[in-house]
């Protein structure tokens, strides 16, 4: 049995550490060369919750909770805890609702965005807005033609072509996404037979 005094090499090779085989003040953990030396690796499930087996210690010897790369994966919450985030957050918003929105947002360009080439224009009070209470400018430009908001399946087509161009003069309705996808296909043919 060895004396109370005696520490064991943290390698987990069992042989004791004595005054005489520590090599430095960094090194008295381990026995001299025993820093090194791979675990016995016992597996044990990993902390993020994909249910995978984990090493006991990772590849330096350390004691290890995760596979390697699993700690900075999103699913170390649980479905509950996730639901509850959710639910602390939509309370923080409805408490302050106005806190990062619109000209409180550091991020506040005036109103106005693209995306996917389309301006978009803030308007949170809008039916069809997104989550960002923004909708793209041809189709308000066209609900203010029409007085009367657009349905879901009717698209605004640009005649000219350039996205960006938002007068209404430039703009047309087609009831469904069908008919402007035949539209376009008949001005294929048309291209088509000019340049033959």
């Amino acid at each position: 049995m060895l004396p109370q005094s005696t520490t064991l090499c943290a390698c987990g090779c069992g042989l004791p550490l004595t005054p005489s085989t520590r090599r430095s003040r960094l090194d008295r953990r381990y026995l001299t060369g025993h820093h090194a030396i791979r675990i016995p690796i016992l597996e044990k499930l990993c902390a993020c919750g994909c249910g995978q087996l984990r090493p006991s210690r990772n590849r330096y010897g350390r004691p290890s909770l995760y596979i390697r790369g699993h700690n900075k994966r999103g699913t170390n919450h649980s479905p509950e805890t996730l639901q509850r985030i959710s639910q602390a957050v939509r309370a923080a918003n409805r408490a302050n609702p106005d806190l990062r929105r619109g000209k409180n947002n550091s991020q506040w360009a005036g109103g106005r965005r693209s995306r996917n080439g389309y301006v978009q224009i803030w308007e949170p009070e809008h039916p069809d807005c997104d989550i960002g209470g923004y909708i793209f400018e041809h189709r308000l430009v066209m609900e203010g033609l029409l007085g009367r908001y657009l349905l879901p399946n009717e698209v605004v087509h640009h005649i000219d072509g350039n996205k960006l161009n938002n007068a209404p003069e430039n703009l047309c309705l087609f009831a469904s996404n069908g008919e402007h996808h035949s539209f376009h296909a008949q001005e294929r043919k048309r291209c088509k037979l000019q340049n033959n």
